[in-house]
């Protein structure tokens, strides 16, 4: 069966009470195929990027600085 590719863009993260989540289909095969995290605010910033599987947590990045201006 082919993959449906899906490109997600989200700005003006800044609340780490209120992740962005996004979600897949029940029994569902998906693949992140990659990631990029942006710093545009004034101030270092610490980025998680993480997949949850029921109660279980992955983390892809955990607690990863970002200066000013920089990407990861």
């Amino acid at each position: 069966m082919a993959q449906d590719f899906e490109r997600t863009l989200h700005d003006d993260i800044t609340l780490v009470a209120s992740p962005t989540v996004l979600r897949t289909a029940a029994n569902s095969d998906d693949a992140i195929i990659g990631v990029r995290c942006a710093n545009t605010s004034g101030t270092a910033v610490n980025v998680s990027v993480y997949v949850k599987n029921g109660s279980d947590t992955y983390f892809i990045i955990k607690d990863a600085p970002i200066p000013t201006g920089g990407s990861l």
